[in-house]
């Protein structure tokens, strides 16, 4: 097996699997009650409590360490590519351009660090879901600050859906009649970046941490592709 870290993520190749695949712990809810919590040992090596995340036990010793990690997705997409289409209609012409990937899964690292709720950063919003005495079913664990028991160990609860369509760019033109001035005259308007489908809760599923199969799907916050237009006119004399 090679276990390779990087940004509080672990993967793992191993002979069967797919390349570099993620690596932690699986989740399964928070804990609702001191007794069951304190009867399992956490990540960080104390007793868990009421509002911590449940970890899964895979070898039911009721310690949460390394023998009970487990593959908990995969950066790999089983499908990805893009195709280019296009029609006429009169003086108009349409073309577009499309990219997808399939079935691949992301490592959303600005998440982890804005959901935290271990330190004085600010947070997103959804943290006011999280469980406390007045809000028992909150989604999200309890805040915890410097997370002492290990809420925030690389975990399921990152991992996310990254597959994605992409209307990469669109362009629209219309071509005016012929004039004894020119042979032609186009005009255009080109759209990139125009329309993003994906369940991904980051800003794009569209990213890279390094150009390498070892570092594939981690969402680091680099600067998002940002939609733009360019307009222009195409002039054959």
């Amino acid at each position: 097996n090679i276990i390779t870290n990087v940004e509080g993520a672990s993967y793992i190749t191993s002979v069967g699997h797919a390349l570099n695949a993620f690596y932690g712990y699986e989740t399964k809810g928070i804990f609702k009650s001191d007794d069951e919590a304190k009867a399992i040992t956490g990540p960080n090596g104390i007793p868990m409590r009421t509002g911590d995340i449940k970890f899964d036990d895979k070898n039911g010793d009721k310690i949460i360490d390394e023998l009970d990690k487990t593959i908990i997705g995969n950066p790999n997409p089983f499908l990805f590519g893009a195709w280019t289409s296009g029609a006429a209609y009169k003086r108009w012409e349409f073309k577009a351009t499309f990219t997808y990937s399939v079935g691949n899964q992301a490592y959303n690292y600005v998440r982890y660090q804005a959901e935290s709720m271990d330190t004085y950063a600010s947070q997103l919003a959804s943290v006011s879901d999280s469980w406390s005495a007045n809000n028992t079913n909150g989604e999200l664990p309890r805040v915890s600050f410097g997370d002492p028991t290990g809420n925030t160990v690389f975990s399921d609860r990152w991992i996310e859906d990254a597959s994605y369509l992409k209307i990469k760019q669109f362009t629209v033109s219309y071509k005016l009649p012929q004039s004894k001035y020119y042979s032609g005259v186009s005009l255009y308007c080109t759209a990139s970046n125009l329309l993003t489908l994906s369940k991904y809760s980051g800003y794009d599923p569209e990213f890279y941490y390094l150009n390498d199969p070892f570092y594939m799907g981690i969402d680091y916050g680099k600067v998002p592709h940002s939609r733009s237009f360019i307009v222009g006119v195409k002039l054959s004399l």
